[in-house]
């Protein structure tokens, strides 16, 4: 296993912090989900289990975590062009992208735009595969509800015992709610901003009846 170092990235003129190993192999990119995720929380195994020729990125998004957060949409189409942006600031012409729920989309939207791009594209629970979201009307109501995402934070900086019992909704095994995702959770809250991003996203993409990306149709064409 190579070790996990950081560095921070300038992309299309945002600053990102990235996780990362060397190596002379192939490339891989592990993005991120939203709302509280971050370079850690859902890829901090997967960095330790890769072989150690692999190259691995894992970023913070634009308006998460280490991140710098500009004033932006952080919609799907953004996210579909930081990615592009990310490949080229790292010098690479292809890589496996990885996505995980909110980024399963973003991933899919870039192999589909360029195809040369992506080595290979591995989806973890991926938005972006389905016209409507779980209990669609009250997810669209949560998403256009003023000043939410400063209420939420209040809350989940509550502290670690706080942050277990929230991740119970999320997590379906309790047993995997470690004190490593209970600490990472709790560093994703900590950033000003990253819920405020997130809620952009719900904004953008969570319409009355349906949502704006559903990739479904175009999957034949990967």
């Amino acid at each position: 296993m190579n070790p996990i170092r950081t560095r921070y990235l300038d992309v299309g003129g945002v600053r990102v912090y990235c996780r990362y190993s060397d190596g002379d192999g192939p490339a891989v990119v592990l993005l991120p989900g939203g709302m509280l995720d971050t370079s850690t929380l859902t890829w901090r195994y997967t960095l330790d289990a890769l072989p150690p020729r692999w190259r691995v990125f894992a970023p913070d998004l634009p308006g998460y975590g280490r991140s710098a957060k500009p004033d932006v949409s952080y919609s799907t189409a953004y996210y579909v062009d930081f990615l592009a942006a990310f490949l080229d600031a790292l010098g690479l012409r292809r890589a496996h992208l990885c996505g995980s729920s909110m980024t399963g989309a973003v991933v899919l939207g870039l192999a589909l735009r360029a195809p040369e791009r992506a080595a290979s594209v591995v989806l973890s629970g991926a938005y972006g595969m389905q016209p409507r979201v779980p209990l669609h009307p009250l997810v669209y109501l949560l998403a256009h509800v003023p000043g939410l995402p400063v209420l939420t934070r209040a809350v989940l900086r509550g502290g670690p015992r706080v942050m277990r019992l929230a991740l119970r909704f999320a997590v379906p095994d309790p047993r995997a709610i470690g004190s490593d995702l209970v600490r990472d959770a709790c560093e994703g809250v900590a950033h000003d901003g990253q819920l405020r991003a997130f809620a952009r996203w719900m904004r953008s993409e969570i319409l009355p009846t349906r949502v704006r990306t559903d990739l479904t149709p175009r999957l034949p064409a990967l």
